[in-house]
C-alpha cells in the first residue's frame, strides 16, 4: 500500500469535514431604487463653498431632495457608488496656487437611530463613517454604517470637501463642470464565507510528489506503540437556533457546536487511516 497518498487522502478529508461547517457572516447587498438626480440635488454645503450630491434631504430649505426611499429594510451599512468627473487633480488648490487638502467623499444624515454628520462635532456621531479618498476622476463608494437594522432614512447626504470655487468664480455647482453620477445604492454587504473560527480552510497536503514529507505509519504492538485513539468531544456547546443576518440564515448545532463537530469528524476520518494502516503492516508481516 502506498501509505503516503494513503495519509494524504486521509487528510484530505479531515479537510472536507471542516469546509462542511463553513457560513456566510454577512447578509448579501441588496440594491435600493434611486430616482435621482433631482433638480436640487447638486448643491453647496453649509460652508457656502463645498459641494454635496442630497439623496434624501428635507430638511434644507430650498435644497429640498428626495431622492431615495424614506422606508425600508436597512441592515449593516447604506452604501453609495458614484462616478465623479470634471476634476482637475485629487485636492484643493489655496489662493497661493499651492496644494490644499487632498478631495474626499463621505456621507452623513440619520438614519433610523443612527447620526454621523462628519468630524466637526463628534458628539453629535453615533457612527463612525469612513471617509473615501477622491484621488482624480473615477468610481467611488461611499458607507454609512449601522450598528442595528434600521427601517427609515431621514436624512442621506454624499458630502465632499471640494472647493468649488476652485472651478467656477461664483461657485454655483452647475458652473463648476463637476459631475457626481449616483451608479448605484445598496444596503448590506457582500457575502464572506468563513469557517467557524474566521479562518480559510487548510489546504490538504499533496504527496511526495511534491516534495513534502509523508506522514509516517505507527509502528505495530510489538514496538509496544499504541495506535492514536479517536479524541472523544464530550464537551457541549451553547445551544442556539438559526440566526437571522440580513437575508442570510446561519444555522449552528444544538449541542456541540459545529466546531465541536468538525473536530470529531476529522479525528475520526485521520484515526480510521492510522487504524487502516496499522492492521495492513500486521498483515505484511504475517
Amino acid at each position: 500500500m502506498n501509505f503516503k497518498k494513503f495519509f494524504a487522502a486521509a487528510a484530505a478529508c479531515a479537510v472536507a469535514a471542516f469546509s462542511t461547517v463553513a457560513m456566510t457572516v454577512s447578509a448579501a447587498e441588496t440594491e435600493l431604487t434611486y430616482t435621482g438626480p433631482s433638480e436640487k440635488a447638486f448643491a453647496i454645503n453649509d460652508d457656502g463653498s463645498t459641494l454635496r450630491l442630497n439623496l434624501l434631504n428635507e430638511w434644507s430649505k430650498g435644497q429640498e431632495t428626495a431622492d431615495i426611499a424614506k422606508t425600508g429594510s436597512f441592515t449593516e451599512s447604506i452604501n453609495v457608488t458614484f462616478t465623479i468627473s470634471g476634476l482637475n487633480g485629487g485636492c484643493n488648490v489655496k489662493e497661493d496656487g499651492s496644494n490644499g487638502d487632498p478631495y474626499y467623499a463621505e456621507l452623513v444624515g440619520t438614519i433610523g437611530e443612527e447620526n454621523y454628520w462628519g468630524t466637526s462635532d463628534p458628539s453629535k456621531n453615533s457612527v463612525t463613517n469612513d471617509q473615501v479618498a477622491i484621488t482624480g476622476n473615477g468610481q467611488y463608494t461611499a458607507s454609512f454604517k449601522l450598528s442595528k437594522p434600521a427601517d427609515t432614512i431621514l436624512c442621506l447626504i454624499l458630502t465632499t470637501n471640494i472647493n468649488a470655487f476652485n472651478y467656477a468664480s461664483d461657485g454655483k455647482p452647475a458652473n463648476t463642470g463637476i459631475t457626481i453620477k449616483v451608479d448605484k445604492v445598496t444596503t448590506g454587504g457582500a457575502p464572506v464565507v468563513t469557517d467557524d473560527l474566521g479562518e480559510t480552510p487548510t489546504q490538504a497536503p499533496t504527496d511526495a510528489n511534491n516534495n513534502q514529507t509523508p506522514t509516517q505509519a505507527p509502528t505495530d504492538a510489538n514496538n509496544n506503540q499504541t495506535p492514536t485513539q479517536a479524541a472523544n468531544n464530550n464537551t457541549s456547546g451553547s445551544t442556539s437556533g438559526g440566526a437571522v443576518l440580513g437575508n442570510s440564515t446561519q444555522t449552528n448545532s444544538a449541542t456541540t457546536g459545529d466546531a465541536g463537530v468538525a473536530a470529531a469528524v476529522a479525528g475520526l476520518v485521520i484515526t480510521a487511516g492510522i487504524g487502516a494502516a496499522a492492521v495492513a503492516m500486521r498483515s505484511r508481516k504475517k
